[in-house]
């Protein structure tokens, strides 16, 4: 039995939640007077701090979060630090739809102990959309990435019944086996694969599963189709991938996107080479109710130039209906010439 097979853990906040200021909301589920919804019990996110404008979360650099790269997948964590720093610009009755997220990766992201750390922090906000940036760093203090993410200011409907008042702390219940982040993981595919290999021999290989990677594992994923500069990955829209409504998270889809982009990139590398990841676009198109039905991500290279690669991915639900696009900029280097794009 898979981890999304179990019952799921965490819940979707009532209907009142939404009644109350962004910023009161996202105030009460780091103060523990709503319940952790599913995808902070899935991954180990953890608001840090909340303040006007300002979210800072965290996530453990547990090897269960590792993805096809090897590195830790870090757009849950980003994509609900900058989704709580929006919803803060927001008013009773409202919420924020994302409309794009971008991040530049700085260095690996690997897996270890202590947590990565994610700041976010609203630039600009009006009436109908709001603008934050996110920095995100180590356990170490050393940056890994930096980011923004664009948001539309839209009305709840059906309009929240109120709040109860006051709002009283809730006890968190407890489980007989472990949260699904911090389970003994899956063996990933080695770092030694990657030097004696071609790139779409290792994706190939995970698509077999003879090679494991823990991302899949936790996520549900499957690799459904692999060839050079072609790949497509699904996922289930699972209630675990829930946050504070019923549809899957921005930050679920975008590490769905940013899975498929991955293992894309990686098909074109050669032995002896490392692909790094540059820069990321997310825009999203559409929510998608967590249904249980698949979810595909078809990633594609779009073109090489002196070793640097662009590859774009769509993701769509089992309808066939588009939810999100992303594109990825990355670059192949000769371990032999760390220093020299080939």
């Amino acid at each position: 039995m898979g981890i999304l097979d179990e019952p799921v853990r965490g819940l979707i906040p009532p209907a009142w939640f939404h009644a109350l200021s962004g910023l009161d909301r996202m105030r009460a589920w780091a103060a523990n007077l709503v319940p952790a919804p599913p995808i902070t019990r899935l991954v180990g996110l953890r608001a840090v701090h909340i303040g006007p404008g300002l979210t800072i979360g965290s996530m453990p650099a547990h090897e269960m979060v590792g993805g096809i790269n090897g590195q830790l997948e870090i757009w849950p964590l980003v994509g609900a630090v900058l989704g709580g720093a929006l919803t803060t610009a927001v008013g009773p009755g409202q919420t924020v739809k994302p409309l794009a997220f971008s991040v530049n990766n700085f260095r690996p992201t690997r897996p270890g102990t202590g947590n990565i750390l994610a700041r976010a922090r609203v630039v600009n906000a009006s009436s109908l959309f709001a603008y934050a940036e996110v920095m995100v760093e180590d356990s170490e203090g050393r940056q890994l990435a930096h980011g923004g993410g664009q948001g539309a200011i839209v009305p709840v409907d059906p309009t929240p019944p109120p709040p109860p008042v006051p709002l009283e702390p809730i006890e968190s219940p407890s489980w007989a086996t472990p949260d699904p982040w911090q389970r003994p993981t899956v063996t990933n595919v080695p770092f030694a694969a990657w030097e004696t290999t071609n790139g779409v021999d290792v994706i190939t290989a995970i698509s077999a599963g003879t090679l494991h990677v823990p991302l899949l594992a936790l996520l549900g994923g499957r690799l459904e189709h692999v060839s050079r500069g072609t790949v497509i990955v699904s996922i289930p829209a699972s209630e675990w991938f829930c946050s504070h409504s019923h549809e899957v998270t921005s930050g679920v889809i975008a590490a769905l996107a940013n899975s498929a982009g991955w293992a894309c990139g990686l098909t074109m590398q050669r032995a002896g080479e490392t692909f790094a990841g540059l820069e990321v676009a997310v825009r999203f198109h559409r929510q998608v109710l967590a249904d249980g039905r698949p979810l595909r991500a078809t990633a594609r290279q779009e073109a090489e130039a002196d070793g640097v690669i662009t590859a774009s991915t769509t993701v769509c639900d089992a309808d066939g209906t588009l939810i999100a696009t992303h594109n990825a900029m990355g670059a192949l280097i000769d371990n032999a010439r760390p220093h020299r794009i080939v």
